[in-house]
């Protein structure tokens, strides 16, 4: 997403086992685990704007 200006670069660090669990999930809705993360990110953030 270089060029976007409402995109920033992160790092998370997590155990193996939550790294695959998401990468399995991910798979399952066809996208990669990224993509996945970004959405239940977004998702968690709207959610708790509201409350």
């Amino acid at each position: 997403m270089e060029g976007d200006p409402g995109c920033g670069v992160y790092e998370c660090h997590t155990g193996r086992i939550v790294l695959d669990r998401i990468k399995i999930e991910a798979n399952k809705r066809d996208m990669p685990y990224q993509s996945l993360i970004k959405a239940w990110l977004a998702n968690d953030v709207n959610e708790n704007r509201r409350a």
